[in-house]
């Protein structure tokens, strides 16, 4: 139904389809973070490699209208946000590729001299940013949404459709920025992340937290054995040997 108006949904849901779908099965044993935004940005999920866990169900339940705080749409303080949360991991590392991937219709109510001020700072760091647009570019009114009922509950004053003046001023300022037009009714976008980003060229987390779960888990083994009635002396041993074997061949994977 061509005509039909909201057939393919929020922008909101438009993105996160697009980002499980096209983005995500992409970025295996990669850091992934998620960052809301509108007056201000908010952080919903730190980096991390667990995609299936705490950061899907942040961004499925969670990202939604009102899940930032403020009012309009600052792309100075989203980006802002995500690059606070590379300072987080590994600030001085330049041999990974960073990416901010923004979601927007165009609309932008910040400052542009900041805008430009915060992009600089990511040419300076290699931080390449993949903006997404969302929208077509027919007029159309924005309904109100009721909490309460769960229902519409009439319009906002005036329309709206994608406006690509922004995008295209963050891509002439953003070093190898790319723009991505998502319209209506499109299943996918076509990018694909270089294969340093991806899969066994993934440049894994260094953390020291597995020696000392190994250490907590032979103690706990071993408290369980002799506290009595546990576990048979064969299977501590296969146990106490085993451990750090695959925590050894693990280490060498991830040094490859």
């Amino acid at each position: 139904m061509p005509t039909a108006m909201y057939q393919w949904g929020t922008r909101i849901e438009h993105a996160k389809r697009i980002m499980n779908s096209d983005f995500m099965p992409q970025l295996k044993d990669n850091e992934v973070g998620l960052i809301t935004m509108e007056g201000s940005g908010y952080n919903m999920w730190d980096l991390t490699r667990d995609h299936s866990g705490a950061l899907a169900y942040m961004h499925r339940k969670f990202v939604k209208v009102g899940a930032a705080p403020g009012g309009g749409s600052d792309y100075t303080s989203g980006i802002k946000a995500a690059l606070d949360e590379f300072n987080l991991i590994s600030p001085k590392d330049d041999s990974k590729v960073r990416f901010i991937v923004l979601f927007s219709d165009g609309g932008f109510t910040g400052d542009r001299a900041e805008l430009d001020k915060i992009l600089e700072e990511c040419n300076k760091r290699n931080v390449r940013i993949v903006l997404v647009g969302l929208g077509g570019s027919a007029q159309l009114t924005v309904p109100k949404y009721d909490p309460t009922t769960q229902q519409r509950n009439g319009a906002f004053n005036g329309t709206t459709a994608y406006e690509p003046g922004i995008y295209e001023h963050i891509q002439s300022v953003a070093k190898d920025a790319t723009i991505l037009m998502a319209p209506p009714g499109t299943d996918h976008v076509s990018f694909n992340f270089p294969a340093k980003a991806g899969g066994l060229y993934a440049i894994p987390t260094k953390s020291n937290m597995y020696p000392w779960l190994l250490i907590f888990d032979m103690l706990l083994l071993v408290s369980i054995t002799i506290g009595g009635g546990g576990l048979p002396k064969w299977r501590l041993a296969v146990a106490f040997f085993l451990e750090p074997y695959i925590w050894l061949k693990d280490k060498l994977k991830r040094s490859k």
